[in-house]
């Protein structure tokens, strides 16, 4: 039995601040925060999160965008198209549940 509410309430608290053990994956964090934003989709507790922590993901992920265009890993990290594409779905997905404009199939998350 799936138990929705724990499984978000795990998630949610993921990207308030992520476990100590995926701290250390600094290249690797927007991706973390990727899957737990896709999981939250498909779960279709999303909106559930809140706005604050929407935002401050947000800003989160502003951070990984170079000055020179593009984003990458992490805080002064080397943009490149993996990261660029992964990000740009994210601001997609989050835009699309926190404006309620449709509803994301899971083909697409």
């Amino acid at each position: 039995m799936l138990r929705r509410d724990k499984h978000t309430a795990y998630l949610t608290s993921c990207l308030k601040a992520l476990p100590v053990s995926y701290q250390s994956l600094d290249a690797s964090q927007p991706w973390v925060v990727f899957w737990i934003v896709n999981s939250l989709a498909i779960l279709g507790t999303l909106k559930d999160v809140g706005e604050g922590v929407l935002l401050a993901l947000v800003a989160r992920l502003e951070m990984c965008q170079s000055a020179t265009g593009g984003f990458g890993g992490g805080y002064l990290q080397l943009p490149h198209l993996g990261k660029r594409l992964m990000i740009r779905y994210l601001f997609l997905v989050i835009v699309l549940y926190w404006f309620d404009c449709c509803v994301v199939s899971s083909a697409l998350v």
